[in-house]
């Protein structure tokens, strides 16, 4: 039996563990999301879980509450700057968080709906079906998988106020020279 949990995600540095921020209710003006410092912005996001308080959810996929309608869930969507739908060590490619339609948990990346590509009309690969969620912890983390069905480490960063993900975070910074941060999500259940 599965349950409705629900939150808010504090963003940490992932080195300092240093407050960041919250995801925001906002979106950027591109359709992507983005953190805020203001608690009483930050955005109510919900998930299935196991009826077992402490048991894990593996390749889950989270809702935002301010969501479009055939938007629904928060995934990751290629980088318009991203030569393919493959991250990894060596790639400055890399993912927004953004809305997304569904995608079943384990699928390879697809040209799907998704908030970026309704700003831009770009069509974009996405996979919403990519958040490990720790129950216990209240830890997130997410694993984006390559066109190849291989499984990189998944970075979570920001990229000015964008909330990013990258397989080598190095790489991007050598290609695309920003300020980038690792990050690491928590979620703080409310009742």
């Amino acid at each position: 039996m599965s349950v409705m949990r629900r939150g808010i995600i504090l963003i940490s540095h992932a080195v300092t563990n240093s407050f960041v921020g919250y995801l925001s209710k906002d979106v950027g003006p591109s359709g992507r999301m983005i953190y805020t410092t203001d608690i009483s912005k930050a955005e109510t996001i919900r998930y299935m879980g196991p009826s077992s308080q402490y048991t894990p959810v593996t390749r889950g996929e989270m809702r935002r509450a301010g969501a479009p309608g055939n938007l629904p869930f928060i995934g990751l969507i290629r980088g318009l700057a991203s030569t393919n739908n493959n991250i990894g060590p060596g790639s400055a490619n890399y993912l927004h968080l953004a809305d997304t339609a569904h995608t079943d948990p384990g699928a390879l990346p697809a040209v799907g709906p998704n908030s970026e590509t309704a700003q831009s009309g770009v069509p974009l690969t996405i996979e919403s079906s990519v958040w490990n969620i720790d129950a216990y912890s209240g830890s997130i983390t997410a694993q984006w998988i390559n066109s190849d069905g291989s499984t990189p480490t998944t970075t979570l960063a920001t990229w000015g106020q964008s909330l990013i993900a990258t397989g080598d975070l190095a790489a991007l910074q050598a290609q695309f020279p920003n300020t980038y941060n690792p990050v690491r999500f928590q979620i703080l259940f409310s009742p």
